[in-house]
């Protein structure tokens, strides 16, 4: 497993990047999520390594570039995956 990307993930993905859980997320956002996915199609198996505080939680913070959508608040994440062989 290899580390393919830090990345600023918008919080209202979270739960669907890490289990699949796509409730409360518009078609727009779901959209804008599997655009920024598409960049990894020769890695599979993608693992999320969240950044925590001081407290365990996930450590968010506003940012007006997240990898995706408008300007947001984000928890940092490390990117992992199998890169498939050619």
């Amino acid at each position: 497993m290899e580390e393919i990307i830090e990345a600023k993930i918008p919080t209202y993905a979270m739960c669907f990047l890490e289990y699949g859980d796509d409730s409360g997320l518009e078609q727009d956002d779901l959209a804008l999520i599997w655009e920024w996915l598409n960049q990894f199609v020769d890695h599979i198996n993608l693992n999320f390594e969240w950044e925590k505080n001081e407290h365990g939680e996930h450590a968010q913070h506003f940012t007006p570039y997240p990898a995706f959508g408008p300007a947001t608040d984000t928890v940092k994440a490390s990117v992992w995956g199998h890169k498939l062989m050619p």
